[in-house]
């Protein structure tokens, strides 16, 4: 196969995919989280695919969003996880023939869901110069921002994780398989738990709030721009400070109940790199963990967890396996730190084989092989359009740029695209990507 085979492939099975996904329910249109599995409204795999489907549809993001915002919590609740302002985890609309399957729905668990919520709703807002959310909801926006400074256990600007008594899901961020954030050796971490991903994500947040406020003028979650600047400053410093390991060129996974470091190398640093969080230098000791094949790489994408690890398994659902929506995270954010991004892109020719970008993979094979049994899922569908506009073309776009930038070299690999119809700021695009790797926007 091409190389212009290759990407034709992997753009139209994205759209396919996401096509295949699609759920209507009585209070509108929303994607499945994935297929066969997860028919429901489901938080943060919505917020994290939104990071490429917002150049797909970026109406039917909005609505979505909405949807969610109309779901948060309102009351107290211990046995599902509902809090005031909490965005739900996964929501099931179909009672009647989800009954005795998942009999543990809708909760409201997950940590993650607020901050990603809140970078959907603000993103929307400057890549599409869409207010509707912002302007529409400011109650929830403030119960959301909120909730999510009240997982602060410990009063440490941390977000953390202690499971309670009766909790059906045991949470631990987005690796929420069961007990999936241990050490080394694989006993149980002490709790309460602050893992990194959740840290990144409410930095990632803080900063389209910041972008937001910046532009307009407005606080709508009561903070003045200054000392929102200063939290963000404050919070990446606590991350170097906390989360570095300078003995293995990486940052931990996690936090324990002692504050101490939860020594494993992993993939959850995607996120940092895309907000550009990371000490430029850090950065680049990490990068060269990432694509060590003997620790992170792999054909396919990031292993979760290094295989210097004990408690690494080439078929660890959340401790070796290879998610995709890592990927995408990825591209887009190595060049923001001027690293190449290459190895990760020839990654996605090698997903562009399959007809659909599943859930998870076994790392540690020659040809892409699904770890579970979800062959359509969403945040997997959606990687290759961050990958394309904000990785590969590199497309910065802010409150001030009218159309995007066309003075773009590409790799030669990925010739011959052609993406029509782009949405930007209520106007649309065509991107051509010809033989010598020119991009054209028209």
């Amino acid at each position: 196969m091409t190389a212009e085979q290759s990407l034709f492939n992997l753009f139209q099975n994205s759209l396919r995919s996401l096509y295949k996904l699609r759920l209507l329910t009585p209070e509108g249109l929303i994607r499945a989280a994935g297929f066969p599995n997860f028919p429901s409204l489901f938080g943060r795999d919505f917020s994290i695919s939104a990071l490429g489907e917002i150049y797909v549809s970026p109406l039917e993001v909005r609505e979505e969003a909405r949807i969610h915002l109309e779901h948060l919590g309102t009351k107290e609740d211990e046995l599902s996880g509902e809090r005031l302002g909490r965005a739900p985890h996964e929501f099931t609309f179909d009672v009647e023939s989800l009954a005795d399957h998942y009999a543990n729905f809708p909760n409201w668990y997950s940590n993650d869901a607020n901050p990603l919520l809140l970078i959907t709703i603000f993103r929307l807002g400057r890549l599409q110069h869409d207010f509707t959310l912002i302007d529409s909801y400011s109650e929830e926006i403030f119960n959301l921002w909120a909730h999510m400074l009240s997982l602060d256990l410990d009063h440490d600007n941390l977000i953390e994780y202690e499971q309670k008594p009766g909790q059906f899901v045991i949470h631990q961020t987005w690796r929420d398989g069961g007990d999936q954030i241990q050490y080394p050796d694989g006993t149980k971490v002490k709790q309460p738990i602050a893992p990194l991903h959740d840290q990144l994500c409410m930095i990632g947040a803080m900063k389209e709030i910041l972008l937001y406020q910046k532009s307009t003028g407005r606080s709508p979650i009561g903070l003045e721009t200054n000392e929102l600047e200063r939290r963000i400053l404050q919070l990446q410093r606590t991350i170097e400070q906390e989360y570095w390991m300078s003995s293995l060129s990486a940052y931990a996974l996690a936090l324990d109940g002692d504050n101490e470091q939860v020594k494993v190398v992993n993939s959850d640093i995607c996120m940092g790199y895309y907000y550009e969080i990371f000490n430029p230098n850090h950065a680049k000791m990490q990068y060269r963990t990432m694509i060590d094949r003997d620790r992170l790489f792999d054909s396919i994408g990031l292993r979760t967890i290094s295989k210097e690890h004990p408690v690494y398994s080439n078929n660890g659902y959340q401790q070796g396996g290879v998610w995709p929506w890592q990927l995408a995270l990825t591209i887009a954010g190595l060049s923001k730190y001027q690293l190449d991004a290459k190895p990760f892109i020839g990654c996605l020719h090698k997903l562009a084989r399959e007809r659909g970008i599943a859930e998870v993979y076994l790392a540690d094979q020659t040809e892409p092989t699904p770890l579970s049994a979800c062959i359509e899922q969403r945040w997997s569908s959606a990687v290759p359009w961050l990958a394309l506009i904000e990785g590969i073309l590199n497309q910065e776009i802010n409150y001030e740029t009218e159309t995007p930038k066309d003075d773009v070299i590409v790799d030669e690999g990925f010739y011959q695209i052609r993406v029509e119809n782009f949405p930007l700021k209520g106007k649309k695009f065509d991107i051509i990507v010809n033989k010598e790797g020119e991009v054209e926007i028209c």
